[in-house]
This record gives C-alpha cells, sequence and structure tokens, in this order.
C-alpha cells in the first residue's frame, strides 16, 4: 500500500493498533455529486507533500500525491469516490483505492470526512473495528470479518449500503486524530 494511502485514510489504524481497516467491494457512491466535486478538487498539502484531486466525466475521483523522499520525488495516486452525509452536508464517506491494491484484492478502503471551509478538510479513519462487525450481526449487510489479530479487517460487500448505516460519525471513526488537508491555493484566489 502506498504511502499516500497511509496518510490520506490509514494513518488513523497506526494511531491505534487494536483498529483493523474497513473495506468495501464496491465505492461509497457511483458517482460523486457536482457540488462536491467543486469543494474536493484543487491542489492539497496533506502531511509533508503535494496532493492533487481531480475528477473525470464519469464523476470518479483521482488523487496524486507527491512527495520528497530518499532524495527523490516518489508519487502516489489512486482514485476515489465521495458522498454527503443525509444528515450533514459538511460530513459524508470516501472509498479510496490506492493503484497499487487492486479492486479485487482489497476493494476500497472506507473513512469519513468533514469539510471544514473551502481551503480546509479533515479526514477520518474508522474507528473501532467491532464496532463495523456488530453492524454485520445487527444489520442486513453483507459481509465478512478477515484476518486476526492486528491485521483484522472488515470486508462489506456494498458501499453505499455502509455508509447508509454508519450515521453516527463518533460511534464510527476516529474523530480526535483527523488527517488535515490544506488547499494550497485558495479557491477564492481562481475566482
Amino acid at each position: 500500500m502506498s504511502r499516500l494511502a497511509l496518510y490520506f485514510l490509514a494513518a488513523f489504524s497506526l494511531l491505534a493498533a487494536s483498529c483493523g481497516r474497513v473495506h468495501t467491494l464496491t465505492p461509497v457512491t457511483t458517482e460523486t455529486e457536482a457540488s462536491l466535486q467543486a469543494e474536493l478538487e484543487g491542489i492539497w498539502k496533506l502531511g509533508e507533500g503535494v496532493f492533487h484531486v481531480a475528477f473525470d466525466k464519469a464523476g470518479f475521483g483521482h488523487f496524486a500525491w507527491l512527495e520528497w523522499e530518499d532524495d527523490q520525488f516518489v508519487k502516489s495516486d489512486g482514485r476515489f469516490n465521495a458522498v454527503r452525509s443525509p444528515d450533514d452536508d459538511e460530513k459524508g464517506f470516501i472509498s479510496l483505492n490506492p493503484d497499487e491494491e487492486g479492486e479485487e484484492d482489497g476493494g476500497f478502503l472506507f473513512g469519513g470526512f468533514k469539510i471544514v471551509g473551502p481551503d480546509s478538510v479533515l479526514l477520518w479513519d474508522t474507528g473501532e473495528l467491532e464496532r463495523y462487525e456488530s453492524l454485520l450481526d445487527e444489520e442486513d449487510l453483507v459481509g465478512e470479518m478477515k484476518g486476526s489479530g492486528h491485521s483484522r479487517s472488515a470486508f462489506f460487500f456494498d458501499g453505499p449500503e455502509l455508509a447508509a448505516q454508519v450515521d453516527e460519525f463518533g460511534e464510527y471513526f476516529n474523530l480526535e486524530d483527523p488527517i488535515i488537508m490544506t488547499r494550497v491555493i485558495p479557491r477564492d484566489h481562481d475566482e
């Protein structure tokens, strides 16, 4: 998995060793809505690197990350889709697929986001894996738990269905340690 994916969603797992990853076999939406595309598209600072987000005609987001490492530039890229929460326009769900990890192998990493302002976005990794495991038991979600110990992960078949069930961000995401994306060129600068 690329360093970008670790920064973008998976770095959260490193903060809490007991947390595994949550994957979906399908993205949280087939097309990121145009207004959300406009808010996410652009060039961002993320960690020690520069992060570029653009959308194709089908509404799928693509990202590229450039970082200086070991006396050379290292590029990582992948794709994602995002959907707003029906309860809060500033929050939503994201499914991320780094190119190094094929959809057939790991699907999409599942995470949450909050748009803090036109030039700042918080990204949240999933919280305790047991909360997601309980969704498999209590709800009619199709999926399975794989692995054991620290390498344990939850795999859900349907990304949109999972996003519809995860309505309490505080219960399902690690809100205490967000990853912060800051726009390099403010949106009002382009206008």
